[in-house]
């Protein structure tokens, strides 16, 4: 048993790792700083993948670290087999907003381009990734549901800083 806990935990280091990486890759291109991964926050980003696995709906955790809210981007799929994703294809999830992103104004709202601004926020400094599956049913029935957390501090997506923290690519 303690061979399959290492080796879930080795899994969920290199792909919190991975996605580390492909937001820092996306975040060059803004001339943003690289986000690095935080132990604290991924313990956080994991205990929130493990509740959303077993819920209907993704919801924001609210969470707090040193006082502060964190920013939050979240990730769903559901299939019949064990879902997979790697690393860019989540983050072109969220990076594909940048088409409705008007880039040198503030936005009345982060609807449909939250995911884009948070990964790319040039304030955010810190990086916490939960990746979690739950499997319901079983043989033809089953249905598997994958989720993932990603938690940033500081927070993105500020009212008023947008300018500041959201670049066009360089």
């Amino acid at each position: 048993m303690a061979g399959s806990l290492d080796a879930r935990k080795k899994e969920l280091q290199e792909f919190a790792q991975a996605v580390t990486d492909a937001h820092n890759e996306l975040r060059q291109k803004h001339g943003s700083p690289a986000l690095t991964l935080d132990q604290a926050l991924c313990d956080l980003a994991q205990q929130w993948a493990n509740h959303l696995a077993g819920e209907p709906k993704l919801a924001n955790s609210g969470y707090t670290y040193q006082g502060v809210r964190l920013g939050e981007n979240l990730f769903a799929r559901t299939s019949n087999a064990q879902p997979q994703l790697d690393s860019k294809e989540l983050l072109n999830h969220w990076y594909q907003e940048k088409a409705k992103y008007k880039f040198d104004q503030e936005p009345a709202s982060v609807t449909g381009i939250g995911g884009f601004t948070q990964v790319i926020w040039a304030g955010s400094k810190g990086l916490g990734v939960g990746k979690a599956t739950k499997t319901t049913g079983s043989g033809k029935s089953a249905s598997c549901r994958l989720v993932v957390v990603c938690l940033y501090n500081p927070p993105g997506n500020v009212k008023g800083e947008f300018v500041a923290n959201v670049k066009p690519e360089a």
